[in-house]
């Protein structure tokens, strides 16, 4: 390059013209901005490398989510069916129970009403009257 400070320059027993010294900034300016442009797309690239990565990973975990989501739905609901059955079983033994109690009144009725019978009974044999 001709202006450029280099070594035939620095071996010359001249000294550097201003000229010189601006082309040799021009030309570290123009090196370093290459290389800082390089740095500068390789970042850019390992960046939106990592973000698709992030970006799967989140899909994936979104999607385990989801199914897990729709697994809990589906117990839910079982759990619910099942609460609605013992719901209609608990009303039937209450049902049962019901009737239980009224048999039972009964036949102790019954059993009060056959011994006051026999008592009655025995008191018309005794007594002497007759049916």
């Amino acid at each position: 390059m001709e202006g450029n400070l280099n070594q035939d320059n620095l071996n010359n027993e001249k000294e550097p013209t201003m000229k010189d010294l601006m082309a040799a900034i021009d030309g570290v300016r123009d090196d370093l901005t290459g290389k800082i442009d390089g740095v500068r797309d390789d970042l850019k690239g390992e960046i939106n490398g990592v973000r698709d990565e992030l970006g799967k990973k989140i899909d994936s975990a979104n999607e385990a989510v989801n199914e897990l989501v729709e697994v809990v739905n589906a117990y839910a609901t079982d759990v619910d069916k099942k609460f609605e059955n013992i719901d209609s079983r608990l009303k039937g033994l209450s049902q049962g129970q019901e009737n239980l109690e009224l048999k039972m009144m009964n036949v102790a009725y019954q059993l009060d009403v056959n011994d006051l019978q026999k008592r009655v009974t025995k008191l018309e044999d005794k007594i002497g009257i007759e049916r």
